[in-house]
């Protein structure tokens, strides 16, 4: 939003499927994604601040000393959260689910190899 330099009103009619776009219900994950913060670098902070616009339900687990966070999550929502869980790095461990860990698995593998791989 920050970019943008006008806005004009355009003279033609709103084709009738717009409006149906408009509002879409979007479809809701079938599964939470489940992270596991350490609480190291202030990552509980962080991740309550960060994620703060989903639902979501976080309870400390004696055991693990971490905190387990489940984020609920529309999937039109699923690639930006995927790079915001991306971000905190090594603070934060996903447990699931299996479909969220394969898509964090093909990220990382692909940056690792456009970083690493010399091209010739």
């Amino acid at each position: 939003m920050a970019r943008i330099q006008v806005c004009v009103p355009g003279s033609g009619a709103v084709p009738p499927e717009a409006a149906a776009l408009r509002f879409s219900n979007s479809c809701k994950a079938a599964e939470p994604v489940r992270l596991k913060i350490s609480g190291e670098r202030n990552s509980l902070e962080r991740c309550m601040l960060h994620f703060a616009n989903y639902e979501k339900h976080t309870e400390y687990d004696e055991e693990e000393k971490a905190w387990i966070c489940s984020i609920y999550y529309d999937m039109a929502d699923e690639t930006e959260l995927l790079i915001e869980v991306l971000s905190f790095g090594p603070v934060v461990r996903v447990l699931g689910p299996e479909s969220f860990l394969r898509q964090i698995r093909a990220r990382v593998k692909r940056q690792h190899q456009l970083f690493y791989e010399v091209t010739e």
